[in-house]
């Protein structure tokens, strides 16, 4: 099994570590914060839109809010956030992928939702007080419509291979 770790802080911060095919890069840290980025993160702000030259960005025209809480820990300090649900996909192989994310904010009480494939639900209002973080982890799954081996498609929804959350 591929497995897929976001730390959401709030409602996105996100971590992903893959196994992916060799000509594929295998690991993606994301930091959605609008402070100084974590060692190792690749930073990710409001206006990184999705494109197949990166294979990720927040997607379906959304854009959420960076909010940056200042602090030591810099994963713990800032955030994605907005009053309308958004959208981050990552471009990924078909498989299954397993996601971790770590909720909460330093300051206020939150209150996180996470859909992922664009509709699944994954976990639902899950409640932080201010200064608390709480991890969860789900499995979710990729395909593509090629059936290995032949030359028929299943039918798909659109922007199906991206995992969103």
């Amino acid at each position: 099994m591929k497995t897929l770790k976001f730390t959401l802080v709030l409602f996105l911060f996100c971590t992903l570590s893959t196994t992916l095919f060799a000509q594929q890069k295998t690991s993606y840290k994301f930091f959605f914060g609008a402070g100084k980025t974590a060692k190792d993160f690749i930073k990710v702000d409001p206006s990184t839109t999705y494109s197949k030259e990166t294979r990720y960005g927040f997607d379906f025209g959304t854009k959420p809010v960076s909010v940056d809480r200042s602090g030591r820990n810099p994963l713990k300090a800032g955030f994605c956030t907005s009053e309308k649900p958004f959208y981050f996909s990552v471009q990924l192989p078909e498989g299954n992928y397993n996601v971790t994310i770590t909720m909460g904010d330093i300051k206020e009480a939150s209150i996180t939702t996470v859909k992922a494939e664009s509709r699944r639900l994954m976990l639902e209002k899950i409640q932080t007080k201010p200064g608390k973080f709480e991890t969860r982890t789900f499995t979710i799954n990729t395909r593509i419509p090629q059936i290995a081996g032949t030359d028929e498609k299943v039918g798909l929804k659109p922007q199906i291979g991206r995992a969103h959350v």
